[in-house]
Formats: C-alpha cells, structure tokens, sequence
C-alpha cells in the first residue's frame, strides 16, 4: 500500500508485521512496527521509528530523529538536526556523517561505529563491543562506555577537553596527542587536551582505549 502524504502534516503508522517504508515525507512522522524492518529516506521534520524486532535504515534526514528497535541493526545517514537518538536492545549500530546538537547513540549488545560525526554533546554506550568514533568538530561533552570491547576516538586537531580515559583490563594509547598530563597509570589516565573547555570521558570494562588526531 501506498499513501501520500501533504507536506507539514504529522503523519502516525502502525504495523504488525511486514516491512515499513517511508520517503519523501515533510512533516511529523511516527512509525511502530511490532515485528518488520523499518526503512526511511530523505525526510523533514521530527522522525520516530520504533520496532520491537527487526532493523532500521535511515538515509538523509532533516530534523530530530528517533531510531528504536528491540533487537536489530540500526544504519543511519545524512542526518542533521539537533537531538539524534539511535538505541537498540541486541545490533550493531553505525552512524555516517551524523550532525546535531545532542547525539546519543546506545545498544545493549554490538558495536557502535559513527564517523564523520558532529555535536555539542554526544554519548555513545554499548553493554559489550566495540566503539569507533570520528569527530569532526569541537564539543563541549562526549562520553564513551562499553562493558566489554575496544575503544577508538579520533578527534579534530582543534580539540579542547578534560580527560579521563579508563579500562578495567587493556591499554590507554594517546595516538601522539599532546596531554597535560595529571593521573598516568596502564588503566587511567586524566588530563586536559588543548584549551580544555570540553569534557572528554571513556571508559570500558575490558579492552583498549585508542585516542587519535584526524
């Protein structure tokens, strides 16, 4: 079935099972999906997806986006707005060339991998797996946390933040950035990163904490 919809309008879809597909939308938009895999692509407005099972694909969105599943994978780019929200039970998430003023990107098990990244605060957590990030621009706070995996964050060379950098079993690898440095052990290290204005924290159960320039 196919309906369209008039520019401005909030538009609501409810579905059992199947799979949802949503294009070309300008309005609100709100889609629960009980089992089925959710695309959505080139969108304006404020967009929510939740399903209880099953994947979702977003390319290219304008305005506050909302990507929920239970358990699936969740793809997500193009998207510039000022909260972006990615969570899901059981999946991998990954995230390209992602802009907004808030960006929190959390699954319970998998790994989180964000590139071309931009925000003022952003957090990313994972109960077990990996964590990379790409920042592409300054930020005044991100937080990094996963129970079990390795940590990757590149940030721009503009970069200000204090930092606390933690593994409960790894190593900590400062990629040559320069840090004045105030605590320096094999499992903790804190100090401050350019002006220190921003505030950096990563932290992860077991595994290696990689900090890099772009």
């Amino acid at each position: 079935m196919r309906v369209p919809i008039p520019k401005g309008k909030t538009v609501g879809l409810s579905l059992g099972v199947g799979k949802a597909n949503v294009t070309n939308v300008d309005g609100t938009i709100r889609v629960f999906v009980a089992s089925a895999d959710v695309a959505a692509e080139r969108t304006r407005g404020s967009l929510r997806i939740e399903t209880g099972s099953g994947n979702v694909d977003l390319s290219s969105a304008a305005g506050d986006v909302s990507l929920s599943t239970g358990s699936g994978d969740i793809t997500a780019s193009g998207v510039d707005g000022a909260q972006l929200k990615l969570e899901t039970g059981s999946g991998n998430v990954t995230l390209r060339e992602g802009k907004a003023t808030t960006v929190h990107v959390e699954t319970g098990s998998g790994d989180i991998d964000a590139t071309t990244t931009s925000g003022d605060e952003l957090s990313f957590e994972t109960g077990s797996g990996n964590v990379d990030v790409t920042l592409v621009t300054t930020f005044s706070s991100v937080r990094i946390e996963t129970g079990s995996g390795d940590v990757t964050l590149k940030v721009p060379p503009t970069a200000g933040a204090e930092v606390d950098l933690e593994t409960g079993s790894g190593e900590i690898d400062l990629g040559g950035l320069t840090l004045l440095v105030r605590r320096i052990q094999h499992d903790h290290v804190t100090g401050t990163l350019g002006d220190g204005k921003g505030r950096l924290t990563v932290g992860t159960g077991s595994g290696d904490v990689r900090l890099q320039k772009l």
